[in-house]
């Protein structure tokens, strides 16, 4: 989120008309947690085309997260959602960075369509829990409230787990426990940077290599029988 609304606007705008679905506004790195060794790298590359543009100052002996981030605005709070959905006429609206099932509940109030469970890779705050632990927390209490049903447009609010993912068992796992979808950033990163297309088809290979019929149904049946 920009500390200029008015550009954060007018780069919503951009987006939907060129088809973008969706916005996902990331709530968990208002301020960036201490990277050190992001630190030790000092930033020499270019800024964004938006700190560019607008003429942001930022610094460049902090590393290259903290350089390229500098216009984050961190009086985000719940009171922009409106004008925020308001600009994304129609685009589905997702939090991401979600880390309690009270904020998960609150999201679903405020009228945003999903919400992304992160804890940021880990790099915000080292204690911070992980997002597979969180999703039984957040799917019970989004059901005692009632918004995981469907709404009145047909829609249906959406949990998707972002961070741990490494094979199909960990989907499995986490679409069981009651997730619309994982996100997957590590293994992609990794698999493009170092192998380039070829790294990229080994790992959805790796990630289309799930358990038999019968493990499934074994693990579907464990979590069923843990959350009654």
């Amino acid at each position: 989120m920009n500390s200029d609304r008015s550009r954060t606007k007018k780069i919503i705008s951009h987006a939907k008309e060129r088809g973008v679905k969706a916005l996902f506004i990331t709530v968990d790195a208002p301020q960036l947690g201490r990277r050190e060794k992001d630190m030790r790298t000092k930033f020499e590359g270019t800024a964004s085309s938006q700190q560019d543009t607008g003429k942001d100052k930022f610094r460049r002996d902090q590393g290259a997260a903290r350089a390229i981030s500098s216009f984050i605005d961190p009086s985000l709070n719940w009171a922009d959602l409106a004008d925020l959905i308001s600009a994304a006429d129609g685009m589905k609206v997702v939090l991401k960075g979600v880390q309690c099932w009270e904020d998960a509940v609150m999201a679903a109030e405020y009228g945003c369509d999903g919400i992304v469970l992160s804890n940021h890779g880990g790099r915000q705050l080292d204690g911070a829990p992980s997002p597979i632990s969180m999703l039984p927390s957040v799917v019970q209490a989004l059901t005692r409230g009632g918004h995981l049903g469907p709404r009145a447009d047909g829609t249906k609010f959406e949990i998707m787990v972002d961070g741990g993912v490494r094979r199909a068992t960990d989907v499995l796992k986490a679409v069981a426990m009651g997730a619309t979808a994982v996100g997957i950033g590590r293994p992609m990163i990794y698999a493009m940077s170092t192998y380039g297309q070829e790294g990229v088809e080994k790992l959805f290979e790796i990630l289309k290599v799930g358990p038999s019929v019968p493990s499934a149904g074994s693990i579907t049946l464990m979590i069923r029988k843990s959350s009654k």
